[in-house]
């Protein structure tokens, strides 16, 4: 038996009772219910064969009759219940075809069916799978962009997502007209790779043999930025584009970052002895920061260090830390049936513009140029070019 690539996301209500199978119970009767109508009432296949999907059943045997009942109904074959069972036993044996279980389907099937309206619900149901299961496949493009230091992974999926997405809004506006009666049959185009099972095993391989950055060593990498650009404050244009302040999660820095900041936007001067100035004086809102000392000391350590070096590795903790955050969302949002379909994809086409926005300080803009809005040119030092062209081979796991 397949394994149902959702069952980790819980993407369901908790009060939803799960079958052996790993499907909500919900969702396992509306499929029941799905296929049993359509075998008692074969001329409803073209109501819902247009934007229903054997994909969109969450249990496999379903998945299968469902594409069978398609295959006999392609083929001008009436998919009764009888000619169903024997197409099922010739094409996958008597084993897996397991005939007996279509009782189970027209036991299932209400006095008065609506088979459209219970398509919808399956439809429903394995969209939010869908979006729930895109959060991996995020978290794995950040984390290739960051051994990469390159977007390219993350502009690339999240353009796929975001037409999985518009595709799905589609689909869903025409099942919501076929539960009124007002539906035209549309063609579905075949299934994305974003979708496919291969590519969520590779991804969640990936992130367990690299787990999100250790809160201390970001912390620490955003206090060599911080000082770096106290001895580098022409390179604050650069950082601030992109880089709030309330971003920073180390709490002892995040006071002399927005002290440089401060100092930036005014014009004023920047060296050690300003930003300890400015710090003691936003102290009771922004937090007292590190003693004058300390400050000293990394700055004077941070002269070695190379700022477009620093900046890219504090961005590369930002993408993955804002995909993490992304995953988590979306499953929590495609967990809460409460939450409108059509909101839970527009939802998501905003989570994938704000990725591609956290992405965009990795991208390298051309030599001499200044960066726009969406692209802060951070150039990649030579003696790390070799490490991080060694990460290429992860991105195989990721859907193109």
């Amino acid at each position: 038996m397949t394994p149902d690539p959702m069952r980790s996301t819980a993407v369901m209500s908790e009060d939803t009772r799960e079958t052996g199978v790993g499907v909500p119970a919900a969702v396992r009767l509306a499929e029941q219910a799905t296929l049993g109508a359509l075998l008692l009432a074969p001329d409803a296949v073209v109501a819902v064969s247009g934007w229903l999907r054997a994909e969109d059943f969450a249990d496999p045997w379903h998945h299968t009759l469902y594409a069978t009942i398609r295959e006999l109904d392609a083929a001008h074959q009436r998919p009764c219940p009888d000619v169903v069972a024997q197409a099922m036993i010739n094409r996958h044996g008597y084993r897996i075809a397991d005939a007996p279980r279509i009782l189970d389907l027209l036991a299932a099937v209400p006095t008065r069916p609506r088979p459209a309206e219970y398509a919808a619900v399956v439809l429903e149901a394995s969209l939010r799978r869908q979006v729930a299961c895109h959060g991996v496949l995020l978290q794995a493009a950040a984390l290739a962009a960051a051994l990469d230091r390159s977007p390219r992974v993350v502009e690339t999926v999240t353009a796929q997502i975001d037409a999985v997405a518009e595709l799905a809004l589609t689909r869903w506006a025409i099942a919501t007209r076929a539960t009124t009666g007002t539906a035209v049959a549309a063609p579905v185009s075949p299934p994305s790779p974003v979708g496919l099972l291969p590519s969520l095993v590779g991804a969640d391989r990936l992130l367990s043999r690299h787990p999100l950055p250790d809160p201390d060593a970001v912390a620490e990498r955003e206090a060599d930025l911080t000082a770096c650009l106290v001895t580098h404050p022409d390179y604050l244009a650069a950082v601030t584009g992109w880089l709030r302040p309330d971003a920073l999660t180390g709490d002892t820095w995040r006071p002399v970052y927005a002290a440089l900041v401060d100092l930036h936007d005014t014009g004023a001067p920047i060296d050690p002895v300003t930003v300890a100035w400015r710090i003691a004086r936003t102290a009771p809102t922004a937090g007292p920061g590190p003693n004058p000392r300390d400050l000293t000391a990394m700055v004077e350590h941070a002269t070695i260090l190379d700022p477009a070096y620093a900046a890219t590795a504090v961005a590369a903790d930002q993408l993955r830390l804002a995909a993490h955050r992304t995953a988590t969302a979306l499953r929590a949002e495609a967990g809460n049936l409460g939450l409108d379909l059509r909101d839970l994809l527009d939802t998501t086409l905003l989570h994938t513009r704000a990725l591609r926005r956290a992405a965009a300080p990795l991208h390298p803009g051309p030599p001499g140029s200044d960066a726009d809005d969406d692209h802060v040119p951070i150039p990649l030092p030579v003696m790390r070019r070799q490490r991080a062209g060694t990460a290429g081979r992860h991105l195989a796991v990721v859907p193109r």
